[in-house]
């Protein structure tokens, strides 16, 4: 409404109003001698005065100019508005402001967006989009208008980009990130740059503990394929170690008088420390640390015992680890001594949070290294929809126990409450709720009578007619102690299916069958049944199906590890079981080449802690080639590096004098093949160097 200075007078031509006065009739609004005057203008306080006219005044002001009449009517002397189609704009005006003024319609919000069947993919273009200059593949220098020149990468952008490859790793894209982050930063020709992303690879799992293990794997996967990075990976691993976390916090403190900020850097590098010795025990865990180096890590965490900080990182250490570490110590018979760690639980120099923590410990590993809860740790997207199917197959399995048991609380009550019925002729009508088969009989429900015998009381009816043997008449005597143990049963009776369709069988990842391998040759070798164990291991390789080279690879390969470092009587029993594998074809000859691919390559490695590991490996392999599985030449493929520093040569004859009989003259072929520069200068010939061994 507009804000109008006003003199009003009753009189004039003139207006509408909503109220009516004692006539009954609409009260004229005469609005005379109106002057339009800013806010505040005029002379006297009534020409200041503003006043407000509600719309509606107006409104029906303009409906009497319109339905008077023009003869005798005629607009105010003040009113500019003289055109000749001053008629129809009222009505234009009017219209207009009552559409905008109409709230009350309300209507529902209309989805715009497409159908999702007529969305078009979204199309990235690789040339335009935008791209970090960290990841570009390369950057020019442009020299002049026409040429440019191709700057090479500083270590400094080549650093960058692994750390931006880091950032996005996950367990999904763990195996393809790896293999991007091994070519862009050429870990096998710079040292430098080696250095500086081993020190960051380091760094994030000390800080980002929550994926150590992700990045334990990943240095398992570089170190396995260059050699090198796993030495200096130790290296840096053992300076952390060593580095005492005092002169760590002074360093990083130097300068700060801060208290509160003092305490804040203690804490990061204290909880630093900690995720370093967590991913110390990771890496056991993917066999880059030896069990030697692990040892020596226990006792100088344990030789001081005043010092609660390598106490605690000593508790953390054996939770990640102890399992494993506790079986691969009595297997070389090296046991860990946890007398100590039970003297310290009860010590009294040591506050009672460390005591609860090696309670703790102590309690894991009496109860078989099982953890009271479920950890959390990062998980890959198949791993997160596994669960989701468990959680909904739980939830379905809930809803059809609560389902069926409702169903059959109301069919017994119907049953229970609806009596038989009778015909014209007098038979009794049975429903076909009431007949349940029982083998190839059918035996009815308390429902039932005939005509041709007495009436009785339902118990007793009940008890009787399960009670009566086949073959003899319903008056047959019951003893009264049978009768009522049965007659409390007889309504437990089961009706059996018709048709249970056979379970299908779960298939394995190739992980999931190398630790179950591991388990089943574990159970063998205590006192189990070579039948079992075959069917045990066919039941996992599922031989002839998709992927079952991988899966029969991982279980040769689990299995082949294992026993390198037992016993001569387990390996014995393993290639038992073995034989019975391959003379059967659960295990495709193709498997077991692809499994003792890692065996060969770690031999060196392995025998170390193991110092009858190559005598094992030897008397496997020649047990196979026996059993025409492999073939020897299959070691001119072997991986470079038991080629080159393995002592090839040595090992394939060991394997021929395992098998028996005289070499061939391919095989002797192989073994000069095998040869190395070493081997030739101490033996004059291949047949030379097979007699001297």
């Amino acid at each position: 409404n507009p804000r109008r200075g006003s003199q009003n007078s009753t009189g004039g031509g003139g207006g509408g109003g909503n109220s009516n006065n004692n006539d009954g009739k609409p009260e004229r609004i005469i609005i005379k001698d109106a002057q339009l005057l800013e806010a505040g203008a005029g002379k006297t306080p009534a020409q200041k005065a503003v006043k407000r006219i509600p719309a509606k005044d107006f409104i029906m002001v303009r409906t009497q100019y319109l339905e008077a009449d023009p003869d005798r009517f005629r607009p105010h002397q003040e009113c500019h508005w003289t055109d000749e189609t001053r008629e129809q704009d009222i009505i234009a005006q009017c219209s207009k402001v009552m559409e905008l003024g109409d709230v009350s319609k309300k209507t529902a919000p209309q989805d715009t967006a497409p159908p999702l069947e007529e969305c078009k993919p979204l199309e990235v273009n690789e040339e335009k989009r935008w791209k970090s200059k960290v990841m570009s593949k390369q950057s020019s220098i442009i020299m002049d208008e026409t040429e440019a020149t191709e700057a090479p990468e500083t270590d400094e952008e080549i650093v960058a980009k692994a750390l931006l490859i880091l950032n996005k790793i996950s367990w999904t894209t763990l195996d393809k990130l790896t293999v991007k982050f091994m070519e862009q930063t050429n870990l096998q020709e710079k040292e430098s740059i080696r250095h500086a992303c081993i020190e960051m690879l380091i760094r994030k799992a000390q800080t980002e503990q929550h994926f150590g293990p992700m990045y334990a794997q990943l240095c398992a996967i570089i170190s396995k394929q260059f050699k090198p990075f796993k030495k200096e990976l130790l290296a840096h691993c053992q300076a952390e170690f060593e580095t005492d976390t005092a002169h760590k916090i002074a360093k990083a403190t130097k300068g700060i008088t801060d208290p509160e900020e003092i305490e804040y850097h203690s804490l990061l590098i204290r909880k630093a420390y900690i995720g370093h010795i967590k991913f110390l025990g990771e890496l056991y865990l993917r066999d880059v640390v030896k069990l030697a180096i692990m040892m020596y890590c226990l006792d100088e965490l344990l030789k001081d015992e005043t010092d609660e900080e390598n106490l605690e990182c000593f508790a953390h250490l054996m939770t990640t680890m102890g399992e494993k570490l506790d079986g691969h110590a009595k297997q070389n018979n090296k046991p860990f001594d946890w007398g100590k760690v039970r003297e310290l639980r009860n010590s009294s120099k040591i506050s009672n949070r460390i005591k609860f923590l090696l309670q703790d410990l102590l309690e894991l590993k009496d109860r078989g290294w099982v953890q009271r809860r479920k950890t959390e740790t990062a998980k890959s997207i198949a791993d997160l929809h596994k669960e989701l199917a468990k959680e909904e197959e739980a939830a379905k399995m809930n809803r059809r126990a609560s389902s069926s048991s409702q169903i059959n609380l109301r069919r017994s009550s119907s049953m229970a409450a609806a009596p038989p019925t009778t015909d014209e002729d007098g038979f009794v009508q049975i429903r076909r709720g009431s007949m349940k088969k029982v083998g190839s009989r059918q035996s009815f429900t308390n429902d039932q009578s005939t005509p041709s015998v007495p009436a009785r009381p339902k118990a007793q009816e009940l008890r009787r007619a399960v009670s009566t043997p086949v073959g003899m008449s319903a008056d047959y005597p019951a003893s009264p102690a049978k009768t009522k143990d049965i007659s409390s049963k007889s309504s437990t009776v089961p009706s059996l299916p018709s048709i249970v369709s056979p379970p299908t069988p779960k298939i394995c990842t190739p992980d999931e069958c190398a630790s179950k391998a591991k388990s089943i040759l574990k159970e063998y070798f205590v006192g189990g049944d070579t039948a079992d164990a075959v069917l045990s291991v066919e039941e996992l390789v599922h031989a002839g199906t998709d992927g079952s080279i991988d899966r029969g690879a991982k279980v040769i390969e689990s299995g082949v590890l294992m026993v390198m470092e037992m016993k001569e009587l387990e390996v014995k029993k393993f290639l038992t079981v073995m034989e019975s594998c391959v003379k059967d074809s659960k295990i495709e000859n193709k498997s077991i080449i692809n499994g003792l691919n890692d065996p060969l390559e770690f031999l060196s490695d392995i025998e170390i802690d193991a110092p009858l590991a190559r005598k094992h490996l030897a008397l496997i392999l020649s047990e196979f080639m026996k059993w025409n599985a492999i073939d020897f030449e299959l070691l001119k493929d072997a991986p470079e590096y038991f080629r080159t520093e393995g002592k090839a040569a040595a090992f394939a004859i060991s394997i021929l004098k395992n098998r028996g009989g005289e070499p061939s003259e391919s095989e002797m072929e192989t073994v000069s093949y095998l040869m190395t520069d070493e081997d030739k200068n101490a033996h004059a010939s291949t047949k030379a160097m097979f007699d001297s061994l």
